[in-house]
């Protein structure tokens, strides 16, 4: 059901975007059951479990060939939420201290995939 809300991107990236109160655990679940089913596939996850804001970028193996990092993605845009984070190359997830500024990680997180 998340591919129904999904979106294709000018640059040809298809984006599964979610947001809400779900578990890391579930997040990544999910990231990786998307992964690879779709060539250029990016998985963008922006939730708070227990008042706390993260973020989590998933990235196909045809968006890495290309040369896009989760990691530093996850990084840039968690500063906006006073966060920090890391992983792979193709999954990556960063935490905050900021629920509040969290949609501004994920719109950051977001425009970073459009350029």
């Amino acid at each position: 059901h998340l591919r129904e809300g999904a979106e294709t991107l000018p640059n040809g990236i298809l984006l599964i975007r979610q947001q809400g109160e779900v578990s890391g655990n579930m997040v990544k679940d999910i990231a990786f059951q998307l992964r690879n089913t779709t060539d250029r596939l990016a998985f963008v996850a922006g939730n708070i479990v227990n008042g706390k804001p993260s973020l989590a970028v998933m990235l196909s193996d045809a968006l890495v060939a290309e040369g896009r990092n989760a990691p530093a993605m996850v990084r840039q845009a968690a500063a906006l939420m006073q966060g920090s984070g890391g992983g792979q190359p193709h999954f990556a997830v960063a935490g905050g201290k900021a629920p509040e500024k969290l949609e501004d990680a994920v719109i950051a997180a977001v425009d970073m995939l459009k350029q």
